[in-house]
């Protein structure tokens, strides 16, 4: 959520503020536009910033899983020293 959380909220946001004008037009078909876009958008949005990161963290990998792959590449680092300077 650090890292993937502003990228997504400036894209729902700069795309809200480049599809508001069609809000106010006076033709029909862009008004409706408007709001097919608004739903789209934020439905994009919600998913990106709290119903993917909810499922992600209950269905993820767990923590141990990254641990022991972190003390495999480290094992594996070591094993290509000793190697390298026998």
């Amino acid at each position: 959520m650090k890292e993937m959380g502003q990228p997504i909220f400036l894209g729902v946001s700069t795309t809200f503020l480049a599809i508001l004008p069609l809000a106010f037009s006076a033709s029909q078909a862009f008004r409706v536009f408007f709001q097919m876009f608004f739903g789209i958008v934020v439905a994009g949005g919600s998913h990106g910033l709290i119903f993917l990161p909810v499922c992600m963290s209950v269905f993820g990998p767990s923590v141990t899983k990254t641990t022991n792959l972190e003390t495999d590449a480290e094992a594996a680092v070591g094993k290509v020293a000793n190697v390298e300077t026998k």
